[in-house]
Formats: structure tokens, C-alpha cells, sequence
């Protein structure tokens, strides 16, 4: 499909289609199956991407969406062009944009993004480690660290740590923050102080 085939579809100017002229509204290409070579939209409003095109017509191994062979590709609703490629690592620019950010996947399903690689690396570990925690039963004798409660309650990890700093004694804190603290011996603690997520956190707890 060429440029001008292309704008007639979408109803867009060559202008909006190169990033000259602004896209006030939102831009909708569900059921894209190709991008001519150029396209730099600018979108005020929101720009939708799903459809049927994957550089791979098979059954769907991934959620990943690639298009013009790679240069471009969409992941957890983030359309973004390929800076460039390292193995599981890609270095991402929003279009019409300089400004470069990162996501980590798995190749499958999981992918996470980040300002920076150890941003989208940190953010990665925690949706791996959500998956793992979300499948597992909280015992007396589970170890909860500060991503574990996060996962259970909600809690901002701004949050948490706050908390700890209030509540735990300065010469155990340093061990909790690393290594966690036992169901068993936090739980307690969260009553005495009504912490955030202390009902989560109980209806969760088998023994």
C-alpha cells in the first residue's frame, strides 16, 4: 500500500501522515495489516492498534505486534518505533519523538517499559515475580518482602518503606528490607498500626 492509498483509508493528510500537520483527535488503525515507510504521526488524542499483521502468520505465540518488518512494533497498548534490538531488550522512541525509553520481554506475554533499561528491567522482575506470588498461598511462614506486600495489597512502595521506617526498629530494619520478615511476625505489627492493606493481607493468609 503507498502513502496516498494509505491516507485515503484513514482519512488523513499526507501532512498528518508525515508528522507536519497534528492528528487533533484520535487515530484508529485497528485491522492495520501495513505501515508505508515515513509514517510519523502526531496524535493528540489516543492512537489504537490491533489488528491481524505479525511478521508471522501463525497462530499467536505472543502478544507482541511487529510492523514494516520490525521497525515498529506495539506491546501493552504501546506503539512505538525500534531504536534497536538486543536480544529480549529494546530501545523504543514514541513517534514524532527523540526521546528514547526502554521494554523488557519475555518474547511471549510479559513486557515491561522504563525511562531507562534499569527502570523497565526492575518493572519486568516485578510483573515475573506478581505472576509467581499471584499462584503461591501466604503462609505463617511465608517470607514477605516490600514487592511481595505491594503485590497483596496495592501499597505504593513509597509507601511501604515509610512504613517500615515508622514501625520497625532501626536495628531490624536494615534485615527487612533486604531479606523480608515471616507472615507469622509481621501481621502483628500491621494490626497494632491498621497498616494499609491489613485487610488484604488477612483474608490472604491460610494459617
Amino acid at each position: 500500500m503507498n502513502i496516498t492509498e494509505f491516507c485515503k483509508n484513514h482519512n488523513l493528510t499526507e501532512g498528518q501522515f508525515n508528522g507536519k500537520e497534528k492528528i487533533g483527535g484520535y487515530l484508529d488503525l485497528r485491522g492495520l495489516t501495513s505501515i508505508p515507510e515515513g509514517f510519523n504521526p502526531t496524535v493528540g488524542g489516543y492512537l489504537y492498534l490491533s489488528g491481524n499483521y505479525s511478521d508471522k502468520n501463525t497462530a499467536p505465540q505472543t502478544d507482541l505486534i511487529f510492523f514494516q518488518g520490525g521497525a515498529y512494533l506495539k506491546a501493552d497498548g504501546v506503539f512505538a518505533m525500534v531504536v534497536r534490538k538486543r536480544g529480549n531488550l529494546y530501545e523504543l522512541s514514541k513517534i514524532n519523538s527523540s526521546t528514547a525509553f526502554w521494554m523488557v520481554t519475555d518474547g511471549k506475554f510479559t513486557h515491561a517499559h522504563g525511562e531507562t533499561l534499569k527502570e523497565a528491567k526492575e518493572s519486568f522482575r516485578f510483573k515475573i515475580e506478581s505472576d509467581r506470588i499471584a499462584s503461591e498461598p501466604i503462609t505463617s511462614e511465608t517470607v514477605i518482602k516490600i514487592q511481595h506486600y505491594r503485590i497483596i495489597t496495592g501499597a505504593c512502595e513509597f509507601g511501604v518503606k515509610n512504613w517500615i521506617e515508622q514501625n520497625i526498629p532501626q536495628a531490624k530494619r536494615a534485615s527487612i528490607l533486604k531479606n523480608g520478615i515471616k507472615a507469622k511476625d509481621l501481621l502483628p505489627i500491621l494490626e497494632k498500626t491498621d497498616a494499609y492493606g491489613l485487610s488484604r493481607f488477612k483474608a490472604l493468609l491460610t494459617s
